[in-house]
């Protein structure tokens, strides 16, 4: 008897401890970043959690962002979407019906669009020492963004981890040290659906054509 209540314990410490295994796994689109870097979880070191700087709330008018709604990373309802695009890129739809850009701003902004409050929230903002390239939510209510930010001696691969409930952000950062042409994903996976006529990875020549 008392060897199959010990049994029972074990089975029910074997399922808790694969549960929580389970929760700390990437979303899909932030593992499809780390695969394209060849990096994985365990590159990255937590720093200290604090509150989210720069932090704005403006009202959201879908009319204004017709050009980059194709590009927000939407929860599992689509009622928030992830933005960190529009801040940034510059777009035209030519007669051809594709997307092109020529440009794009210097800095950067990572926002949560609330479709349903017509709000818009600064997350994060950032200028040309760091590279916003991919985002998603996961069920435990955290917001993933992840890039590149610039350490002097190359691009360091980063991850910002966004409490919605605490409004607290915790950076992970990894000791590796990327060289600008090694950093090509957003041109290569996530806004490959554009034709740029500058590279949407370059940190500092933006006006660089392909």
């Amino acid at each position: 008897m008392r060897i199959k209540k010990i049994t029972l314990l074990l089975c029910i410490l074997l399922i808790f401890s694969c549960k929580r295994d389970t929760t700390q796994q990437p979303d899909e689109r932030i593992q499809r970043w780390l695969d394209y870097y060849e990096l994985t979880l365990s590159d990255f070191e937590e720093d200290d959690q604090q509150a989210i700087p720069y932090r704005i709330k403006q009202e959201f008018d879908s009319s204004d962002f017709e050009l980059h709604k194709s590009l927000f990373i939407y929860n599992s309802d689509s009622t928030m979407a992830i933005d960190i695009d529009s801040y940034h890129l510059v777009l035209e739809r030519l007669q051809d019906g594709n997307l092109y850009s020529a440009g794009r701003n210097v800095d950067m902004e990572a926002s949560l669009i609330d479709f349903e409050k017509s709000i818009r929230t600064r997350l994060l903002f950032c200028g040309p020492a760091c590279l916003f390239e991919e985002a998603a939510f996961s069920p435990e209510g955290i917001i993933t963004v992840s890039g590149f930010s610039d350490n002097n001696n190359g691009f360091t691969p980063v991850m910002w981890k966004i409490d919605q409930d605490l409004l607290t952000v915790k950076l992970l950062s990894s000791p590796q040290v990327f060289q600008p042409s090694d950093i090509r994903y957003n041109h290569d996976k996530r806004l490959d659906q554009i034709h740029f006529r500058f590279d949407p990875d370059d940190f500092h020549h933006l006006d660089v054509p392909l």
